[in-house]
């Protein structure tokens, strides 16, 4: 006999650029992937699909292939983590540059991709997350100014905003964290003195990707978002199984032991079979 399984798996879908692909790094013993799967261990399982280099017409492009159909998976959440490489000056070589009028429209298309509409309409939740601020004293003024990718940030908002998401500014935690305050000159400006709380998020050497304190920080937010409004969902979710004290076991007469234990009540399930 089998269990009675969810039909498809209950999934937080990670979908973005170095960042999101470096989420399972261990850095200074810390990795933010371990952490948000042991967290939901049970739950769901956490699916990455981070590209380096990549922008949001990269993304665009690939999109109905690295999001899995709703036959095979069964997505709850969708964090989609660019900016980044949009926010690279048009001037600079080999440049990932993507205007932010098209930035914005790249990211509601993601959202509204035919595979990901399909989840949607069952209820999954969207997380947008901003770039970090990018420091110039940590990876030059070639190809990225901390004054444009903030840009990007209050593009990603206005996306999340107008289409009801949740929208995680880690721009604005970093920038906080640091002790910057609106009206201050730009913390990561290459003329403004460096920042030594700015400076231990960033990697100092791009200034761009983040450290294990960063991904800490990040780690916090999304806590604050899956625990808070998006609690219902995420964080208050039933375990899949349930514990081994209650949980029916295989006997070799081909009888169950307890009631077939049946998750989440709102799911369509296998039959058991002999």
């Amino acid at each position: 006999m089998t269990s009675q399984i969810p039909f498809r798996y209950p999934s937080i879908l990670f979908l973005g650029d170095s960042l999101t692909k470096n989420i399972w790094q261990t850095q200074a013993g810390y990795s933010v992937g371990a952490a948000i799967s042991n967290v939901f261990s049970g739950k769901f399982q956490i699916i990455e699909r981070g590209f380096h280099g990549y922008n949001t017409a990269n993304a665009r492009f690939i999109a109905n292939d690295v999001i899995p159909p709703t036959g095979s998976n069964d997505i709850k959440l969708l964090v989609l983590w660019f900016g980044a490489n949009d926010a690279i000056l048009p001037t600079a070589p080999q440049s990932q540059y993507i205007p932010i009028d098209k930035y914005k429209q790249n990211l509601n298309a993601l959202i509204k991709s035919p595979n990901f509409q399909g989840h949607l309409t069952r209820g999954a939740k969207v997380i947008i997350v901003s770039p970090p601020p990018f420091n110039e004293h940590q990876g030059g003024t070639a190809g990225r100014l901390a004054k444009e990718t903030r840009k990007y940030v209050e593009a990603a908002g206005q996306v999340a905003k107008d289409g009801g998401y949740e929208f995680l500014d880690l721009w604005s935690d970093f920038m906080k964290f640091a002790g910057w305050e609106e009206g201050d000159p730009l913390l990561g400006d290459i003329n403004v003195a460096s920042s030594k709380k700015l400076d231990s998020l960033l990697a100092s050497g791009d200034g761009v990707h983040l450290t294990a304190a960063g991904y800490r920080r990040f780690y916090d937010r999304f806590r604050n978002i899956t625990c808070g409004p998006l609690a219902e969902q995420i964080c208050n979710a039933q375990n899949i199984f349930p514990d081994w004290q209650a949980a029916p076991r295989y006997e070799s007469s081909g009888q169950r032991n307890a009631d077939v234990f049946i998750p989440r009540k709102q799911r369509r399930r296998r039959e058991p079979s002999n």
